[in-house]
């Protein structure tokens, strides 16, 4: 069985990252896309959706096995009971890592919990580093990369030799705010 923290280098710090959910509305997916051009990210960005040709300069593609390059990071920014076939289609192309940013996933109950705990095994088979669900995303201010699903408008602000790991979105969201120290 592959070991999941093998590709923890894939999730924090990618050389391509592929958005499920991408879109030119206002969505976290467009904010993502946005976060990595204002950052200084060079590595590809792949938005996913049938429904455009391009988002934001990005040619986008209608699944993710549609793309013919390895992706590090797959950023899930679509509901809840899409995520299960993502992740098993991420699985079979060799996505490295996965965050899912949704809820109604074991914090609801039976239900929710049963699809997590499918979620959690799948991605245990197969390598693949976990982020969420019902999370904000991570953030690399030393390699510039991004899967925060709040605006980020410049990484340097926020460069220093403090790494946070926060269970609380608000408490992260706080203090990314307050940069001055």
């Amino acid at each position: 069985m592959p070991d999941p923290a093998q590709n923890i280098d894939r999730l924090l710090a990618p050389r391509s990252i592929a958005i499920i959910g991408a879109s030119e509305k206002p969505s976290i997916g467009r904010t993502l896309i946005d976060s990595l051009s204002a950052c200084g990210y060079s590595g590809a960005i792949y938005p996913v959706n049938p429904k455009y040709e391009s988002i934001r300069g990005h040619p986008c593609y209608s699944r993710l096995d549609d793309i013919d390059a390895r992706i590090d990071v797959l950023a899930l920014a679509v509901r809840r009971d899409r995520v299960l076939e993502q992740l098993e289609m991420a699985a079979a192309t060799g996505v490295g890592a996965a965050v899912i940013y949704g809820g109604g996933f074991a914090e609801i109950g039976a239900a929710g919990g049963e699809l997590q705990a499918q979620i959690i095994g799948l991605c245990n088979d197969a390598g693949i580093a976990l982020c969420g669900p019902n999370c904000m995303g991570a953030i690399n201010t030393h390699q510039p990369s991004q899967t925060y699903m709040m605006p980020i408008r410049d990484l340097n602000e926020l460069a220093g030799n403090v790494a946070l790991i926060s269970q609380s979105g608000s408490v992260t969201f706080g203090m990314l705010a307050d940069v001055r120290r």
